[in-house]
């Protein structure tokens, strides 16, 4: 990154920034605001930002204006100003003069409102979902619970444990909390009915809408199927099988077969196995010799000329395995020059085996080596029908400054990648549960962000995120251009997180912030009197030192973050 795209990136982000920061302080103060009036508490000022007023009006006896620093609101409400002389006619409407129970109310409505705002956006967000993925079954791995329930790619899940399946989001809701424990699942499988009892695998997964970097796991069933069919995209087992003496490679893309075009490996397959005992005409795109992770766009990692192969296919043909064909999941398609995967004699179009003796499909290699990507691991894989074994482990890449600001992380490099290729979805449907589905989304995504923020609290006092991650505006600024450039939903979920964040911070028990009002009124309750103004002033004036000082630094790490990624 250089000066003048991180200028053009401030500009681009702004308007982001001002929404995102006008809305949610708008709705912290407005939740002041209703309950104040709500008691009829005098309220002198809205005002959205601080210092001098760009633009205002009053309306009865309250003054409604946007102030030059947005960094945050306030409601001015009668009796605040100690100094302040209360007329006659306002006797009774002060905010001291108010109960104990209708001041606190008062005080937690701003957090309060932050913290449900989120149900409104994820639910406003969930009823754009007017159409949802079905159950339908692209890939099935190897040697997982469906895989050994003879459950098949193409099968559409349509029931578990008689609850209805409408949608995969469903199929993964109704297995994930039950790792362990019996399931019967109804499939359709063309125009018959299957009924199908599995127990899921208990596997431990990064927890859901928790960042990676946090660590933080959760023990979850899994049947071992995935959404998406696969592209044709194929690996060959062997040298003498019989797609290898044709002259096909792993990573080769077959894109017709007989001059039918076959966008998904389940095509393909269905169609070799159809001729079984004739020849058929493949035309083929080869991987290109450069191509490189992340391969994307997926179809310009090959080349622009179509090859044909002659396939001469067997009587009693049942899958593309008698062919020597495989799915290209397993078989290495890149290996990082130098890297740890390139030591030990990796190359492309490997295919991976087994780790410390226990086979797994590539997927699970990579999972199973992050668990412990410190240890020395036996890695196997085959070549040309030889299977080669040796000790294995991951380089570590440690991200120094980066990692302690909060835009970067310590990574482990396997030195090896896949190549899936595009996953191709199911023809979308009509959501029969749009509202139902909508407030269940809302419902979860909140208490996702509370989870997410209670957790990196959690790890923040452990110690376990340094303090030099924690950002001010500028980061805000950076987030909000981010997710908004995404489209709307990522930047209404962003706005819902960082309304979460606001809310639930603002009750921490620190003078100034809402939490520390709240304790005054809990001390005043227990003792059964006033706290004394100038404890009060003290106590407030220590509280907006801290804040102070908190924003210095917040901004000071917002600094350090541009001048590491200018650098």
């Amino acid at each position: 990154m250089n000066v003048e795209s991180s200028i053009q990136g401030f500009f681009s982000a702004l308007p982001y920034f001002i929404v995102l920061i006008g809305v949610l302080i708008f709705i912290h103060e407005g939740g002041h605001f209703i309950f104040a009036k709500l008691f009829k508490v005098k309220v002198h000022v809205f005002s959205l930002g601080f210092g001098p007023r760009l633009i205002g009006f009053k309306r009865g006896e309250t003054l409604y204006k946007i102030s030059l620093v947005p960094l945050g609101g306030y409601v001015k409400m009668l009796g605040e100003d100690p100094t302040e002389e209360i007329h006659p006619e306002d006797q009774g409407r002060a905010f001291g003069d108010k109960p104990r129970w209708q001041r606190f109310l008062i005080v937690v409505g701003g957090p309060f409102m932050n913290i449900i705002f989120p149900l409104f956006l994820h639910f406003g967000v969930g009823l754009t979902f007017q159409e949802v993925i079905p159950a339908e079954v692209g890939l099935v791995l190897p040697n997982m619970p469906a895989d050994n329930a003879g459950i098949q790619p193409g099968d559409i899940v349509v029931a578990v444990d008689g609850e209805p399946v409408h949608a995969f989001t469903d199929l993964l809701a109704a297995v994930s909390p039950r790792p362990n424990q019996k399931l019967k699942l109804v499939l359709r499988r063309g125009g018959e009915t299957i009924e199908q009892e599995l127990i899921p695998d208990a596997m431990e997964v990064p927890k859901m809408g928790i960042p990676v970097f946090l660590d933080e796991k959760e023990t979850v069933g899994r049947i071992g199927v995935t959404l998406g069919y696969l592209p044709p995209l194929i690996g060959v087992s062997h040298p003498s099988s019989v797609a290898a003496q044709a002259g096909l490679v792993p990573f080769d893309l077959v894109t017709s077969v007989n001059g039918t075009p076959v966008p998904r490996f389940l095509d393909m397959e269905q169609k070799l196995v159809a001729a079984a005992g004739s020849t058929v005409t493949l035309a083929v795109r080869h991987l290109k010799p450069d191509a490189k992770p992340n391969f994307s766009p997926f179809s310009d990692q090959f080349t622009d000329q179509v090859d044909t192969v002659t396939l001469h296919l067997p009587d009693g043909l049942t899958s593309v395995g008698d062919l020597g064909l495989d799915r290209a999941l397993d078989y290495v398609a890149y290996v990082t020059p130098g890297g740890a995967a390139e030591k030990i004699g990796l190359k492309r179009g490997d295919r991976l085996v087994s780790l410390d003796g226990e086979t797994y499909p590539m997927g699970q290699i990579f999972v199973a080596l992050s668990k412990h990507p410190e240890k020395s691991r036996v890695l196997a894989w085959q070549r040309n029908g030889e299977v080669f074994e040796r000790s294995f482990k991951p380089k570590f890449i440690p991200a120094g400054e980066a990692g302690e600001l909060g835009i970067g992380r310590d990574t482990y490099d396997n030195g090896f990648w896949g190549l899936a290729g595009e996953r191709i979805l199911p023809t979308a449907v009509p959501n029969p549960a749009l509202v139902g589905g909508a407030l269940k989304y809302a419902l979860a995504e909140t208490w996702g962000g509370i989870r997410l923020i209670g957790i990196g609290i959690k790890l923040l006092f452990q110690g376990k995120v340094s303090l030099r991650s924690l950002g001010g505006p500028i980061m805000i600024g950076q987030i909000a251009g981010q997710a908004g450039q995404q489209g709307p939903s990522t930047f209404f979920w962003m706005m819902a997180l960082i309304s979460l964040n606001l809310g639930i911070l603002n009750l921490f028990p620190i003078p100034v912030l809402d939490g520390g009002q709240i304790v005054f009124i809990l001390v005043e309750a227990i003792t059964r009197r006033p706290i004394s103004r100038i404890i009060k002033e003290r106590v407030m004036l220590a509280g907006i030192a801290m804040i102070l000082l908190l924003m210095v630094f917040a901004t000071w790490n917002d600094i350090a973050r541009l001048v590491v990624g200018l650098g």
